[in-house]
């Protein structure tokens, strides 16, 4: 008796372990895995922190980043509410032409963000960055793709005892991605 359920159970693990050979491949058995020769970059990605007050930036003398997935951090420490966005310029223009174009502009009663003679200046009208108001002590950490290229950091928030944007006030600088 014991005898026929030794075999039956040999039998059985036989069959069973038979079994678990067929059927769909498991995920990493079948065609050969494509491993480094994929065309896809890994994603770059850097962090870089900003602190804003009444009218400049800190980045504590970061002045680059290389090109890819940026992790912002805003801390505002003015007494107003700030933003940092970064503007793309024209491959033919350079930061110091941006800021001479800025310090030309003082209509403290044009509504727009920038004059025309400013936004020539740009690549492209999306900004980049850290784009939503940081208030009085605040901390925003916003994540952006950022491209290749020279880039004018800047507020473009409305000073309100002068009607004169945070640019004007000189809260701009270069910045590269790289």
């Amino acid at each position: 008796m014991m005898w026929r359920s030794l075999v039956g159970i040999a039998t059985i693990a036989t069959l069973v372990a038979a079994g678990c050979g067929r059927g769909a491949p498991a995920a990493d058995q079948g065609a050969p895995k494509d491993e480094g020769t994929s065309n896809e970059e890994p994603v770059r990605e850097s962090e870089l922190s900003i602190v804003a007050s009444d009218f400049a930036f800190d980045t504590g003398g970061v002045t680059s980043v290389p090109a890819g997935r940026v992790h912002f951090t805003l801390t505002n420490e003015g007494k107003e509410p700030h933003h940092a966005s970064f503007y793309l310029l024209r491959p033919d223009v350079t930061y110091e032409e941006f800021a001479e174009a800025v310090a030309r502009y003082a209509d403290p009663e044009d509504p727009s963000d920038f004059p025309d003679e400013v936004t020539e200046l740009f690549a492209e009208p999306q900004a980049h960055g850290v784009l939503s108001l940081a208030s009085p002590g605040e901390e925003l950490t916003p994540i952006d793709e950022m491209d290749p290229g020279t880039y004018a950091l800047l507020c473009a928030i409305k000073d309100p005892k002068t009607g004169a944007r945070h640019y004007a006030l000189g809260m701009h600088m270069a910045f590269e991605v790289t």
